[in-house]
């Protein structure tokens, strides 16, 4: 998706990009698709992340209050996916 991302706005850079409405059009519309699928796979890489942490802090002070936030987010992500 990055790569098809990168060509996507090295044409839309291109000084002639709107001569054809349509055509630009679509691709912004993909760019725009792109765009919110990395920002969500982005999010769930943190929230992922975030969880471990959590985990990782509740096995050392033995606090099951850390280990409930961690499954909250884990559920989180498991929703979004």
């Amino acid at each position: 998706m990055k790569r098809r991302l990168s060509e996507i706005e090295e044409e839309m850079s291109s000084p002639d990009f709107w001569n054809d409405q349509k055509r630009a059009q679509e691709l912004s519309s993909e760019r725009n698709r792109i765009e919110q699928e990395l920002n969500a796979f982005v999010k769930l890489e943190e929230n992922l992340s975030d969880a471990e942490v959590l985990i990782e802090m509740a096995e050392e002070e033995k606090d099951s209050s850390l280990l409930s936030e961690a499954k909250e987010l884990l559920s989180s992500v498991e929703k979004q996916l």
